[in-house]
C-alpha cells in the first residue's frame, strides 16, 4: 500500500513561498494562485461561468438585462472573447469594463504609448471613424479591407493604426484579437468610441 511506502524523511523543511505583491493590482495573492485562477476562467464550462459574470457585473452596475433575452448571444461571445486574458471574476467589471459599458478610463500608459502624437490624439482619427461607419456590411472581410486601404493611403505601419484605435476603444494597450474586439464593440459604439477621441484633439 502507498501509506507503508510513506515516510516523514522525504519532506522538505524548507518554508513554503508566498508572494503578495499588494501596490500591484494585478498580483494582490500569489502569482501561482492567479495562474490557477486563469485556467479555470479559461477552461471551465462557458455555461458555469456565465451566471458567476453575471454576479460581478450587478455588483458594478454594468448588468443590462438584456444580456439574457436580445442580447444573449452577443453576452456569451463576448465573455468568451475576454475571459482568456483574465486571471479573477472581478477582472471582467475592472479590465472588462469597455466591453460592458460606454464609461471606461483610458489607461495612461497606454495613451502615452499609443495615442498620443506630439502630445495631442491623432488627426487621422475622425477619417478613420468616417472610413469604418461607411462600411456595408461591418464583418471581417470589409473591416480587413478598409483598414488596409486606410493604412496604405497613410503610410501607417499596421502597429500604429492597431494600437491607436485599440486604446481609444477600450483605454487599453493589450486585449483579444483586434478585428474581433471591432466586432464585439460593434459598428456604432467603434465608430462612437473613435469620434469621442476626435472631440479630444478638438479639445486639446
Amino acid at each position: 500500500m502507498l501509506i507503508d511506502s510513506f515516510g516523514l524523511e522525504g519532506v522538505s523543511r524548507t518554508n513554503s513561498i508566498f508572494n503578495i505583491q499588494p501596490d500591484d493590482p494585478k498580483f494582490i495573492t500569489d502569482p501561482k494562485l492567479l495562474s490557477i485562477n486563469a485556467h479555470y476562467l479559461r477552461s471551465m464550462r462557458l455555461d458555469a461561468l456565465l451566471p458567476m459574470v453575471k454576479e460581478q457585473l450587478s455588483l458594478s452596475d454594468l448588468w443590462n438585462p438584456a444580456f439574457e433575452t436580445d442580447k444573449r448571444r452577443w453576452f456569451d461571445e463576448t465573455v468568451e472573447l475576454i475571459r482568456g486574458r483574465f486571471q479573477r471574476l472581478t477582472d471582467f467589471t475592472s479590465y472588462g469594463r469597455p466591453y460592458f459599458s460606454d464609461r471606461f478610463a483610458l489607461e495612461a500608459g497606454a495613451v502615452e504609448k499609443n495615442l498620443l502624437e506630439e502630445g495631442r490624439f491623432p488627426i487621422w482619427l475622425p477619417e478613420l471613424a468616417d472610413c469604418l461607419a461607411a462600411l456595408r456590411p461591418f464583418d471581417q472581410n470589409s473591416l480587413e479591407t478598409a483598414l488596409g486601404a486606410f493604412m496604405k493611403e497613410q503610410g501607417f505601419k499596421p502597429g500604429k493604426v492597431i494600437n491607436a484605435v485599440r486604446t481609444a476603444i477600450t483605454g487599453q494597450s493589450v486585449g483579444p484579437e483586434f478585428l474581433q474586439v471591432l466586432l464585439c464593440l460593434g459598428q456604432a459604439g467603434v465608430v462612437e468610441r473613435l469620434r469621442q477621441c476626435a472631440g479630444s484633439l478638438i479639445q486639446h
